[in-house]
């Protein structure tokens, strides 16, 4: 994905600025479903592609997609195929050319696998502009991805998941949607799907109401580092905790709705 523009970013930011959510709410039938939508994947910090190892292993699946007879399982290994490739291109280790390479690789083949580019105007076009400097900035994986959730965010590069944030926001949602109990029902949700608590004490491998408002606090301390918050600025925490709910809980509603109508029989 090409970044945008600094004008484009500027132009960003007033939009989201206007486009705020209104306060979002639960009720109490949607509780159980929500703790589900926010735990049944987790986003986690993808582990680095290296070029050699992700090509060999592109190549052997587009070798067994080519060899393999038609079948909708074929062609998903083909496309995964290229997915991996593709992922390794935007996001995987590799050492950039300099302008010279990049411009004689072109030149070299200009007239077989580039023939359907106007290669000489390209390299025109190249030779006017300065070497990029950015490019260790662009091209780099998200801090975090998920099946459904991806961040590049500035946030710690340490994190492994965003386990913590989702247990923060599922207790707030269920105290704004007045559940009691609420650390209790996160607990269960989270034993049930096997999550570790990493807990301090070794022993510890269930979560309770103890881990799970610890994770609460820490998610808490975590933002107010972040922005620099201090313990008279609860206003503007409190604030930054409802768009965070907000967020949440609309990704929700709007997955329960496209789960709808993809699920509603065709009566035509």
């Amino acid at each position: 994905m090409i970044p945008p523009s600094n004008d484009a970013n500027k132009k960003d930011r007033s939009r989201s600025e206007q486009l705020i959510l209104p306060r979002q709410a639960l009720s109490r039938e949607e509780t159980g479903p929500f703790l589900e939508f926010l735990f049944s994947e987790i986003a986690r910090k993808p582990k680095a592609l290296k070029l050699k190892e992700t090509s060999r292993v592109a190549r052997y699946l587009k070798a067994v997609a080519w060899e393999a007879q038609g079948s909708p399982e074929r062609d998903t290994v083909e496309h995964l195929a290229n997915v991996i490739w593709l992922a390794m291109l935007q996001s995987g280790k590799i050492e950039i050319a300099e302008k010279k390479q990049a411009i004689h690789f072109l030149r070299d083949h200009a007239h077989t696998y580039l023939a359907s580019f106007e290669v000489d105007k390209i390299v025109g076009y190249l030779e006017k502009l300065k070497e990029p400097s950015r490019h260790a900035e662009f091209f780099r994986p998200p801090k975090l991805m998920g099946a459904k959730r991806s961040l590049s965010g500035k946030g710690p590069g340490r994190l492994q998941d965003d386990l913590t944030e989702r247990i923060y926001v599922g207790y707030h949602a269920l105290r704004r949607a007045r559940i009691g109990n609420a650390r209790g029902r996160i607990a269960t949700v989270l034993n049930r799907l096997g999550f570790a608590p990493g807990a301090r004490s070794a022993t510890e491998r269930m979560w309770g109401s103890y881990e799970v408002i610890e994770r609460v606090q820490q998610f808490e301390d975590r933002i107010a580092r972040q922005l620099r918050l201090s313990k008279q600025d609860r206003t503007k925490q409190e604030r930054l905790r409802d768009i965070l709910v907000d967020s949440w809980i609309h990704g929700f509603h709007f997955a329960l709705t496209g789960l709808v109508l993809y699920q509603r029989p065709d009566h035509d």
